[in-house]
Order: C-alpha cells, then structure tokens, then sequence
C-alpha cells in the first residue's frame, strides 16, 4: 500500500499502545517500518499515554485507575485485547535502536 513512499512529518497518534489489541508483540517493528516511510531531514511525532498504575494516590487518580480497570474489563468480557501502554523510555530506547534522533520529549 505504501511502498515506496515517503512522507516529511508522521505522526503516530497513539499507535504504539494500540498496536496490542490489533498486532500484538510487533510493537518493537513498528520504528523500523516507520523509518522507510521519512523522507530525509523528516520529522515524526509520537504521541502515547504512560501505562496506568494499579494503585493510585489521590482520590483523582483514584477515579482514572478504577475507570481504566473498568474499560479493560469491558474490552475482555468482549473477547478483545486490552490496549497497552508503553513508557516512554521504552519509546525513546527503541527509536534510537533503530536510529532515529530524538529532538524533545
């Protein structure tokens, strides 16, 4: 579908943690395929969510950690695979494995 093309900005709008639910244990494949797509001098933007603890310490917090327990219940009781998240140290050591350089965070 894509081969061969190159693009100047991609933008990888929660991709990494979805990957799970659609194309489980490739999320390390992903910046490799990725990088054949940017043009030189390209940019990509990265755009994910922390994993969600278990426990929490405010009563804030406390209502994220319950809902997101909720919805991953959701998700199972519908026979799918629940996303997961990926800290973002794991994003930054998998694009420099696979040579990107990271400009901010």
């Amino acid at each position: 579908l894509l081969s061969g093309k190159q693009y100047e900005v991609i933008l990888a709008d929660y991709l990494i943690g979805a990957m799970d639910g659609f194309s489980p244990f490739k999320q390390d494949l992903i910046f490799e395929r990725l990088k054949q797509h940017m043009a030189p001098g390209g940019v990509m933007y990265i755009i994910g969510l922390e994993p969600i603890p278990y426990s929490a310490g405010t009563p804030a917090e406390s209502i994220m950690v319950e809902t997101t327990r909720l919805r991953d219940a959701c998700i199972l009781l519908a026979g799918h695979r629940c996303y997961r998240e990926y800290p973002a140290t794991w994003t930054e050591r998998m694009l420099e494995a696979n040579g990107f350089k990271i400009l901010e965070t």
